[in-house]
């Protein structure tokens, strides 16, 4: 009976504890962050500085009211440099069938137009048979003409008929022309005027000099350089032009035919820049062009 009492009071005292520890428990509820108090940020207090007249004067401050006005938006545009197609490089070719005999420029000398580049001893059937047609017709029309200073005088007395006198004219005519174009075809082939001259007279021309190209009249490398876009490169800018030359495709003893490639020449005086833009950008473009609005190059290689 004693070990039945002395447990009532202490089943007593567990309850009563886990009682309390409960309702203290449940007297303080948990606060979630959606409950929490917010809290509030420190105020800044708003600062303003002000500046004296003296101030601003030290400080060049220049004082306006604002106003609406226009502002220029740049844009950056990646690009590259290219040449001009048919303008910054040429080619310069064999004008007829021959040997290389001399070299006078290699790659990477700055050659003028006119300047001497190759030598060719001349093998071409053609281009000696021109010269002897230009030869012989030569010599046939001062023949005729000889004919017909010595007759003029005996058909004016009825001795000889004027018809054989207006034979022999259009026989000079004719000659005439034989030798028009053997002087035309001398000259495409790279023959000069003086070189002719001595074809003429009989003595065959058996090298022929391969020199730099004249620049082109329509298009110079100096237009688009000059001050104003009304102005034209004066004569003597022109003159002035320099090829580079790129490659030299023969050598000494080669045999070439008509129209083979001997080397190659540079004009970098003006070249374009090739940018490349997004679609997006094409509106910008197209303003820019229409207003001629001046661009900026960066060269991200080379110094300012």
């Amino acid at each position: 009976m004693r070990f039945q009492y002395s447990l009532v009071p202490a089943t007593i005292v567990v309850i009563i504890s886990a009682m309390y520890f409960v309702g203290c428990n449940s007297s303080k509820p948990e606060v979630s962050p959606k409950n929490a108090p917010a809290v509030s940020a420190p105020k800044s207090e708003l600062q303003i500085l002000e500046l004296g007249e003296q101030a601003r004067k030290n400080l060049n401050l220049v004082v306006k009211p604002a106003r609406v006005t226009d502002y220029w938006r740049t844009i950056t545009i990646p690009g590259v440099v290219a040449d001009r197609p048919g303008v910054s490089d040429r080619g310069v070719t064999s004008p007829a069938v021959g040997v290389v005999t001399e070299i006078h420029a290699f790659a990477g000398d700055t050659v003028r137009p006119g300047q001497l580049l190759v030598t060719l001893r001349l093998f071409s059937e053609y281009l000696q048979a021109t010269q002897t047609q230009l030869f012989k017709a030569t010599e046939e029309a001062k023949l005729v003409q000889q004919q017909i200073d010595r007759l003029s005088d005996v058909a004016s007395s009825g001795a000889v008929s004027g018809a054989r006198i207006i034979e022999l004219r259009n026989d000079v005519q004719r000659q005439l022309t034989i030798i028009q174009a053997a002087r035309q075809e001398l000259l495409n082939r790279g023959l000069s005027p003086g070189q002719i001259e001595t074809v003429a007279t009989g003595a065959f021309v058996s090298t022929i000099e391969v020199v730099a190209p004249q620049p082109l009249a329509d298009t110079t490398v100096l237009q688009g350089l000059v001050a104003s876009n009304t102005q034209q490169p004066s004569y003597q800018q022109q003159r002035d032009i320099a090829y580079e030359l790129q490659s030299l495709n023969v050598e000494l003893g080669q045999t070439v035919q008509a129209g083979d490639l001997l080397a190659n020449l540079a004009n970098h005086q003006l070249l374009y820049i090739v940018g490349h833009a997004f679609k997006r950008e094409a509106g910008l473009l197209e303003q820019a062009a229409q207003s001629k609005t001046p661009l900026s190059i960066e060269f991200a290689e080379d110094s300012a």
